[in-house]
């Protein structure tokens, strides 16, 4: 279950988890070779251009909240295969930074949690969604990346191996990679587009993604990227732990924009993404199999402070 979890906090707190090559999604027109890490540049921008790197002192500590609000308007899956947490906002504490060479390793941590409840939730409902939040209190581990925003490796701590995992799928299936930033290995200016392309393994489940950026102005000497996301699955069975039966997932895709204001002295970053979900899924209900359409429309947003 350790693993399970760790990629979901990394996640909720902007870290890419299991990634590796794909090519069903379109090739994208690159303006350089294609690289090992995903990363293409498209279009390198207007001159001046310059190298975007992360530059993290020692000691760096930041706080940020995450809020995460979903709303359903598909078809209802029965409670048993998810969690009824869905919006929840969290605070987080990132540091203290530790940078060694191209390389940065750092602590994090959610020191507080709460459930979003819709304003005509029962009572009962949201004490039970305030409950299943309070289990993420305390969950966090320790986690390093390079320079251009690659993950090297995680480790998560007891309390996050302890969240049941059902709590999670539904913000899981949310939530992956929309809060992540991949930089190119070129120097780029203003206009610049580069694209990642991926993939994400989440409890058996592949998604292929691509993700692109355009870097559109900077504001404090800070660049501001305009980000566009999508990501497409599906024709799989998926066993969630914690959960009485398995999910078929016959199709699976997300389209999101977002922006960030990308501070490149801090592991994490202010930033917007809002999107829809749209899932055909098999699940089994008085003991038939039936067809489910779940859309989801989503929001993301993180605010930063030191």
């Amino acid at each position: 279950m350790t693993k399970q979890i760790a990629c979901w906090v990394l996640v909720v707190l902007g870290v890419p988890i299991a990634v590796q090559g794909c090519n069903t999604l379109p090739e994208p027109q690159v303006a350089a070779a294609p690289p090992s890490s995903g990363v293409f540049l498209l279009d390198a921008g207007a001159e001046p251009r310059s190298l975007l790197r992360y530059a993290i002192e020692e000691g760096t500590t930041t706080k940020a909240t995450t809020t995460v609000r979903v709303r359903s308007t598909g078809d209802k899956v029965p409670d048993r295969y998810l969690s009824g947490l869905r919006s929840v906002e969290l605070d987080v504490v990132y540091g203290p930074a530790e940078p060694e060479g191209n390389r940065i390793k750092y602590p994090l941590q959610i020191v507080g949690a709460k459930a979003v409840s819709e304003p005509n939730a029962s009572r009962a409902t949201k004490k039970e969604l305030q409950d299943q939040a309070a289990l993420l209190r305390g969950a966090g581990g320790v986690v390093e990346m390079d320079d251009r925003g690659h993950l090297r490796g995680s480790e998560m701590n007891a309390v996050a191996a302890g969240v049941p995992v059902r709590v999670l799928w539904d913000l899981l299936m949310t939530l992956f990679s929309v809060s992540e930033v991949w930089l190119p290995e070129e120097p780029v200016g203003l206009g610049a587009r580069w694209q990642y392309r991926g993939m994400i393994a989440v409890y058996g489940l592949r998604i292929e993604q691509a993700i692109t950026y355009t870097l559109s102005e900077r504001v404090n000497d800070k660049p501001v990227l305009e980000m566009d996301f999508e990501q497409i699955g599906g024709d799989q069975v998926v066993s969630v732990p914690g959960s009485e039966a398995p999910i078929e997932v016959v199709s699976a895709r997300m389209t999101a924009t977002g922006r960030t204001v990308l501070d490149l002295t801090s592991v994490v970053s202010s930033g917007s993404v809002s999107g829809l979900v749209r899932d055909v899924l098999v699940v089994s209900e008085d003991g038939k199999e039936k067809s489910a359409l779940v859309e989801e429309a989503f929001e993301v947003q993180v605010r930063t402070g030191r």
